[in-house]
């Protein structure tokens, strides 16, 4: 597999608590929602489930290292200072 989808995987746990989190801090400071949580918490975590997979897939590439293209720029870095050296 590709680290994109590892990553994604792995973000993909940290994604769903904070979606259910948000959810559940959602219901319960608001007083009229309150009355509601049996039906609606329900719903939320459904909501975060299906939410979870197209936001951690969004959010992984962001968490990937950036060594390769550092590692381009300072061998063309380096080529050029042995250009100018000649």
């Amino acid at each position: 597999m590709r680290q994109h989808t590892y990553l994604t995987l792995a973000l993909a746990l940290a994604v769903n608590a904070v979606l259910v989190g948000i959810a559940v801090v959602l219901l319960h400071s608001v007083p009229a929602l309150e009355a509601f949580a049996a039906y609606l918490l329900p719903i939320g975590i459904i909501v975060a489930i299906a939410a979870t997979p197209p936001l951690a897939w969004r959010i992984a590439p962001y968490l990937q290292s950036d060594r390769d293209e550092d590692d381009h720029h300072r061998s063309s870095d380096h080529m050029h200072a042995h250009r100018g050296a000649r």
